[in-house]
């Protein structure tokens, strides 16, 4: 009995100790199967962040567009002078701020200068005047008043000769002129045709500004056309611009073909000067 008790707790214990070795064995498989997938992870992981390194530090290549090789015939160019090329000074000088009246007058005429609106204006405005008339007039009762009528005009020669409207002057007791310097003149009538509209005065005073008239047979359509005059007879040396819209008019009140204008004319500029682009008078504004 004894001896089998001892076999029995041998055996025992002999099974115990293969047990252990077992669970010994599986426990080192299981750590050494966690490393290799941690150094598994660790290799994906940094191979995929070299390729996002690769891929950024790389982007503009990738994402230029392929170059192609086109092959054509040999162009044919013109040989580049010094002359062709601006120069400096005509860089330099070009205007940012033009307008179109700028670019429309014609070429220029025996050696004319063309101007700019300002220059026209600087040049002519001290020449044309503002016109102020006594008219009596009666009304339907039969009784008198006396009123005051406002135009326009302009000096031709220094000695004081003045082109007006006849309208603007007709059945005057008085004519007074203003200049653009403050001065004022009781004037003269010299001669009137109330069929063509035109009268002549007279300043008795020298050395006046005066204008240069032009040859209005050299006008074209859509050159350039400034208009100086007395709107309202309360705005003297108003300036406005605009084009010759049209030539030859003709109505059945005037023998005169007309000139056709979209400057800006009120009551108050008929008889002030119509300038072209050299700052010469090549008609007289008529409004009425």
């Amino acid at each position: 009995m004894n001896d089998q008790d001892e076999y029995r707790e041998e055996e025992q214990s002999s099974v115990k100790q293969d047990r252990r070795k077992g669970e010994g064995g599986r426990s080192g498989n299981l750590a050494l199967g966690i490393i290799l997938v941690g150094l598994v992870a660790v290799f994906i992981f940094s191979a995929i962040t070299g390729l996002f390194v690769f891929l950024h530090a790389n982007k503009d290549k990738f994402l230029r567009p392929a170059a192609t090789t086109e092959v054509t015939a040999p162009a044919q160019t013109d040989k580049v002078t010094e002359k062709s090329l601006p120069s400096e000074r005509e860089t330099e000088e070009t205007d940012p701020g033009f307008i179109l009246p700028d670019i429309t007058p014609t070429d220029p005429q025996n050696g004319k200068t063309v101007l700019t609106i300002p220059q026209i204006v600087e040049k002519t405005k001290p020449a044309v005047v503002a016109i102020y008339t006594d008219v009596v007039v009666s009304d339907q009762f039969g009784e008198l008043s006396q009123n005051i009528v406002s135009g326009s005009g302009f000096i031709i020669s220094p000695d004081g000769y003045v082109v007006t409207n006849a309208h603007v002057i007709e059945n005057a007791r008085s004519i007074h002129v203003n200049l653009e310097d403050g001065r004022a003149f009781e004037t003269k009538l010299v001669g009137s045709d109330s069929y063509a509209d035109i009268a002549v005065l007279k300043i008795d005073s020298k050395d006046l500004p005066f204008v240069e008239l032009g040859d209005s047979s050299q006008l074209l359509i859509g050159e350039l056309a400034i208009a100086i005059g007395n709107p309202t007879g309360r705005l003297s040396g108003t300036v406005t611009s605009g084009i010759i819209s049209a030539l030859d008019r003709e109505l059945s009140q005037t023998p005169i073909a007309l000139i056709q204008t979209d400057a800006a004319l009120n009551p108050g500029n008929s008889g002030g000067a119509l300038l072209n682009t050299y700052g010469e008078v090549i008609g007289i504004n008529q409004l009425k």
